[in-house]
């Protein structure tokens, strides 16, 4: 989104620096931040372990309030949806789904209002824990061998699995 949209470099990826408490943060306006709050898992697969993972990205948009705030926003939500409509999710074996949009103005102090909007998407992305891509030396569990003993005498047995 950065530099897509008519919030220029006025991107955020997290809310760890709002921006709404930088100093001047009226003149960075329209600015978004993009977030996720909520997650949730479930098993598809169990060897490999592989979770079907669905998130909540939200991107919020936030904009000064005038006579023209619900043109602006719903300007620049129209161009992140573009962006994100247009990006191709395939190889990345992700889905992205718009859920919704809410607009809303916002009273900041010192007789201050501003507008923004909050455009939630699902994404549906696959992850294996432990992770197979990396290759951190785990066991590819083809051959499998087994010592044992009976009384004195050592028994080692090798089983190859097709």
């Amino acid at each position: 989104l950065l530099n897509n949209t008519d919030c220029g470099e006025k991107v955020f990826k997290n809310r760890a620096r709002p921006f709404i408490n930088m100093a001047g943060w009226l003149s960075q306006l329209p600015a978004m931040v993009v977030f996720t709050n909520d997650e949730s898992s479930t098993q598809v697969d169990v060897a490999p372990a592989r979770w079907e993972r669905r998130a909540v990205i939200t991107v919020e948009i936030h904009a000064a309030a005038d006579e023209d705030t619900d043109d602006l926003l719903d300007h620049i939500a129209e161009q992140v949806e573009t962006q994100i409509g247009r990006f191709d999710w395939e190889p990345l074996e992700m889905r992205f789904n718009l859920v919704g949009t809410q607009l809303q103005l916002r009273d900041v102090g010192e007789q201050r209002i501003t507008g923004g909007c909050s455009i939630s998407f699902e994404i549906t992305y696959y992850s294996y824990l432990p992770d197979a891509g990396k290759s951190d030396g785990l066991d590819d569990f083809i051959t499998a061998a087994n010592t044992y003993r009976i009384g004195a005498a050592d028994n080692l047995q090798t089983v190859i699995f097709p």
